[in-house]
């Protein structure tokens, strides 16, 4: 019964070992890796870091946005109460006035949503732009001739899946540059 236990602890425990070893033998033997650029973006701290300081650095935006709406919501009111004492005319002329200052205000703020979305759009292309040079190194650690994008993959083994290992890389060179981000997706 000992030799048995014996045994059976020594094959769990070389099972152990054989499966902790493999994934990396199976992508260095395969000479083609996958990646899924998405997930990488998504659950990188230099990713999350990006779409962070762009939030904070747009959450401005979004104030000027409320007070604007705010002071024509005001500006309405009072058109509404100075309808009271204004003659049809001047009033009208006021009204004109006013729905002329919104069209222009809704069209300058439409743009400038527009120039926001945009650079947002830039966001994850700035953010794959940043990363190539990580694929270089890991085709070379495991002497690949192919990295693949996971979505574009019908079906691959797991091991030769190389996501966490390119989250580990950028996150550490991440950490170790002092977590900065540039999201100037011009530069």
């Amino acid at each position: 019964m000992v030799n048995r236990v014996g045994i059976n602890f020594a094959l769990a425990t070389f099972s152990c070992i054989l499966a902790a070893f493999a994934q990396p033998v199976i992508a260095q033997s395969s000479g083609i890796l996958v990646v899924d650029l998405e997930r990488a973006y998504q659950i990188s701290k230099f990713g999350k870091a990006l779409r962070d300081t762009f939030n904070i650095e747009n959450k401005s935006f979004n104030q000027e946005n409320k007070i604007i709406l705010n002071d024509l919501k005001e500006e309405e009111v009072q058109l509404t109460e100075d309808r009271a004492i204004l003659s049809p005319e001047d009033f009208s002329v006021a009204a004109k006035s006013f729905d002329k200052k919104v069209q222009k205000i809704r069209k300058t703020r439409l743009d400038q949503i527009r120039v926001v979305e945009e650079n947002f759009k830039l966001l994850k292309p700035f953010f794959f732009r940043r990363i190539d040079r990580f694929f270089d190194v890991i085709m070379k650690e495991f002497d690949a001739t192919a990295i693949l994008e996971k979505n574009s993959v019908v079906r691959s083994d797991q091991a030769i899946d190389i996501t966490d290992l390119l989250v580990e890389r950028v996150d550490q060179e991440f950490l170790a540059n002092g977590a900065k981000t540039e999201t100037d997706p011009e530069n």
